[in-house]
């Protein structure tokens, strides 16, 4: 909106001030909802309108393919069957929106690093995460650059991605460094920004713990694909199995509801 400036996380100022008020509102009284910080008794993590949203958006039905949304029964207009190069699937907790969007929000710019972990044990709910984090697989977590992760305190991909771990008992292994900085790619607006601003940025480090094996690429929110894609390529040099990818939340890069193709 015109006249609103844009906070350094990627925010506008009114949006800043309002998780600012709702990180006051989770030092000063702990019982609050985790995603709209109303009080509740007794206290959990999400009040009972968030829940049943969030459960709505979780069983909103997705294109196994690129992620994205998709009526049961129909076929992706999107990715039309071909997938995000060059991932075999890419699995989602839900479109990122009302309680899913908020709780992300919180977990990365308030380091409410224990949201993450939530959200996690939610995903294992979905059938299909559950089965492809069995046998052989390997999960990874897209990396952080060395100062950003700094900054931030932590990396939400990796507490993510560890609890997947902990959860299955499948290993978590670090097969990727972000070898530059990056833009923070929600200050980009158009796809072919997004993909140049990441192309390079990440080299393979440890090529042998992914050889052969399939592996679970854990990412917290895809808008356009790019940083997947770029991490997902590079992988690629290191021979793994099937690739596959796991997000929080899938964006709309148009910023209208899913409508635009």
């Amino acid at each position: 909106m015109e006249g609103y400036g844009i906070h350094p996380m990627g925010l506008s100022i009114v949006q800043w001030l309002r998780e600012l008020g709702r990180g006051v509102v989770d030092i000063c009284y702990p019982g609050g909802c985790a995603a709209c910080g109303v009080m509740q008794e007794p206290a959990g993590f999400l009040c009972e309108g968030c829940e049943q949203e969030l459960q709505k958006i979780e069983r909103a039905g997705g294109c196994y393919g690129c992620g994205m949304p998709l009526p049961a029964g129909s076929a992706c207009p999107r990715c039309r069957g071909k997938g995000l190069y060059p991932f075999d699937q890419v699995l989602r907790l839900g479109v990122y929106g009302g309680p899913l969007r908020d709780l992300i929000l919180r977990m990365k710019y308030h380091r409410q690093w224990t949201i993450a972990q939530s959200l996690a044990r939610r995903l294992l709910r979905h059938g299909l995460v559950e089965m492809l984090l069995k046998d052989d697989v390997v999960i990874a977590p897209i990396p952080l650059y060395g100062w950003r992760q700094i900054g931030r305190g932590f990396n939400q991909a990796e507490v993510v991605a560890a609890e997947l771990a902990r959860q299955t008992g499948r290993p978590m292994v670090h097969p990727l460094a972000r070898i530059r900085p990056t833009e923070t790619q929600t200050r980009l607006h158009s796809k072919q920004q997004r993909a140049q601003n990441v192309r390079g940025a990440f080299a393979l480090i440890n090529p042998k713990i992914i050889d052969g094996r399939p592996v679970a690429l854990v990412d917290d929110v895809m808008t356009t694909g790019a940083t997947l894609r770029e991490a997902g390529r590079t992988l690629r040099e290191g021979n793994p199995g099937e690739l596959s990818a796991i997000v929080l939340a899938v964006a709309d890069p148009s910023n209208r509801g899913f409508t635009a193709i």
